[in-house]
């Protein structure tokens, strides 16, 4: 065999290896996704693509990739999940689909705007406060003190708890309260400082942005934000020095949660007189449209967990619904 014959041999196989690991990569970098819901004839839709599915589960073929799943059937809610598919394994995405929840006229007419409360009795005549906050229950009162630089909180007894030292610091400020009451986030500007009530400990972690709205999970245990432009990032209460971005735009403050894993949410157009509303999932993305627009603005939002209901006020007939979940 000549030189120049073995020349071509190898140009031959590198090219053959070359189309073959290029196959693998792209032809066969697939795998399944595995829609279970209980029902049949409905319509699944993946990044847009639109597949039919008269039997359940679904099984579909996708990219390894990651993809927005759309379930959609007629007097179902509409539900979209993101999805993580990874090369030749079957990703399953079990859904629960309900029947489309209609809104029903409410004659509880309730305020949930809870009115400012002074601070305690003979307060200002003892204590130089740069910032305070109520807790929900409106029986603990947590302010800094100028003249020695600590958060402390003042009960309706007037008993004093003092927290920690925060030096340096000067209004604005604003305090987030956890549910439990025994953590509490502490916003100036870009500095956030985490503190733990009981054992006094803080720590001081400093975010690109301003934040437009902070919420506290049920447990306690994540923080979720948004920035001006309403996207949302999280930071655990485990992993303070890391805040991660959900790549998701939602408005936190037209949001109550529901459970330890859903917000309710609304979203209205005044300008048509039109209001979306939902439940999200901010651990799985997953995102259940519970209601077809209706042609009313909502402007205000509050959620009963003793009934399981959610009610939504009416801004133009100053009405309240309720939506039963």
């Amino acid at each position: 065999m000549t030189q120049y014959i073995r020349k071509i041999l190898i140009v031959i196989v590198v090219l053959t290896l070359i189309v073959l690991v290029s196959i693998w990569v792209y032809a066969f970098d697939k795998g399944k996704i595995e829609v279970t819901t209980g029902l049949d004839n409905y319509k699944i839709t993946i990044d847009e693509q639109i597949a039919f599915c008269n039997n359940d589960p679904c099984i579909i073929e996708a990219k390894s990739n990651i993809h927005n799943v759309r379930f959609e059937k007629e007097s179902y809610n509409q539900i979209t999940s993101t999805v993580y598919v990874k090369r030749g394994e079957t990703t399953p995405v079990p859904l629960e689909p309900k029947k489309t929840i209609t809104l029903q006229p409410s004659d509880v007419v309730k305020d949930i705007k809870r009115p400012k409360l002074p601070a305690p009795p003979n307060f200002d005549s003892k204590y130089s406060a740069i910032a305070y906050s109520w807790n929900e229950n409106r029986d603990k009162y947590l302010f800094l003190d100028e003249e020695d630089d600590r958060l402390k909180i003042i009960d309706k007894e007037g008993e004093i708890t003092l927290v920690t030292t925060l030096k340096n610091i000067e209004s604005p400020i604003d305090f987030y309260w956890s549910s439990d009451e025994k953590r509490i986030l502490v916003n100036k500007d870009n500095d956030f400082y985490f503190i733990d009530v009981q054992l006094g400990s803080r720590k001081k972690y400093v975010i690109d942005f301003d934040p437009e709205y902070v919420l506290w999970s049920p447990k306690n245990d994540y923080i979720l934000l948004n920035d001006k432009e309403k996207s949302m990032y999280r930071i655990d209460w485990n992993k303070q020095n890391y805040i991660e971005p959900l790549n998701t735009k939602l408005d936190l403050s037209l949001s109550v949660w529901v459970n330890d894993d859903q917000l309710l949410i609304y979203i209205a157009d005044e300008d048509v007189n039109k209001t979306n509303i939902f439940l999200f999932n901010p651990q799985t993305f997953t995102r259940e449209q519970l209601t077809q627009k209706f042609d009313f603005p909502v402007d205000d939002i509050y959620y009963d967990s003793e009934i399981n209901t959610g009610f939504l006020h009416d801004s133009g007939e100053n009405q309240w619904y309720k939506l039963e979940l």
